[in-house]
C-alpha cells in the first residue's frame, strides 16, 4: 500500500503531467507505467510474510494486499485524466512539468522518495534471483 502511494508521488513529481506527452510517447509512458505497477505489485507479493498476512488479515500487509490494487487502479485512472494538472490548479504543485523536464532542482525528500521507490521495486526481485541461484 505504501509502495503504491510512494510510486504515484514519485511519478507525479519526477515525470509530470500526462498532458505533456502526445502520440507514441504517451503510449509508451502509459504502457511502461502499467507494466511497472504490475511488476511492483507482484514483487510486493513475493516479500516474506505476505501469505501469512493475507491469512490472518490482522497485519497491515494483509489489508494492503487488497487496498494496493485499488490505489494502483485509482492512480492509473486519474493520471491520464489530468491528475497533475488538477494538483497545479489547486496550487499543491508549482508546475505540471516533472523534475526530468523542468530542469528544477529536486528537494532532498524527493530524491529520497525516488531512491526508496527504486529500492522497494528491486528488493523482492533480487531476493528471488538470489534464492534461485542458491538452489
Amino acid at each position: 500500500m505504501i509502495q503504491a502511494i510512494l510510486t504515484a508521488y514519485v511519478i507525479v513529481k519526477w515525470i509530470g503531467a500526462w498532458s505533456l506527452f502526445e502520440g507514441i510517447a504517451a503510449v509508451c509512458l502509459y504502457s511502461g507505467l502499467c507494466i511497472f505497477a504490475l511488476l511492483f505489485y507482484i514483487g510486493s507479493l513475493l516479500s516474506r510474510g505476505t501469505l501469512g498476512a493475507v491469512g490472518a488479515l490482522v497485519n497491515d500487509g494483509g489489508l494492503g494486499i487488497f487496498i494496493a490494487p485499488a490505489l494502483w487502479i485509482l492512480f492509473f485512472t486519474l493520471y491520464p485524466l489530468g491528475l497533475v494538472d488538477w494538483l497545479v490548479a489547486l496550487h499543491i504543485l508549482k508546475n505540471n512539468q516533472g523534475y526530468f523536464f523542468s530542469h528544477a532542482t529536486p528537494s532532498t525528500f524527493d530524491m529520497i522518495a525516488l531512491a526508496l521507490t527504486i529500492i522497494m521495486f528491486a528488493a523482492p526481485f533480487f531476493k528471488v534471483w538470489k534464492a534461485s541461484k542458491d538452489s
